[in-house]
């Protein structure tokens, strides 16, 4: 169900005339195209956002010394000789 959208605001309504005429659009076409203009630039944010978070935890793991196979063994033996063969501790 489409709803139409009223501005109530004369000062809004004014800019959205002027920069029709200058544009030569008129209010629904300008009111749309400065919505998907919307959406875009917060599409565009998002996923700058996402990438700069990317590269932070990229960068951070790598100062992380590395797990080895070693470590894992050693991990293992501890896990033995704390838990039982059902899970339960010692």
């Amino acid at each position: 169900m489409d709803v139409a959208i009223t501005i109530r605001n004369s000062a809004t309504e004014r800019i959205i005339r002027d920069i029709g005429r200058e544009t030569g659009e008129g209010p629904s076409p300008l009111v749309t195209r400065w919505a998907h203009e919307a959406l875009e630039r917060r599409d565009r944010e998002k996923a700058e956002r996402r990438e700069r978070r990317r590269k932070a935890v990229e960068k951070w793991s790598s100062d992380l010394p590395q797990y080895t196979d070693e470590d894992g063994e050693q991990v293992e033996r501890i896990m033995d000789d704390m838990y039982d063969e059902w899970g339960l501790p010692r």
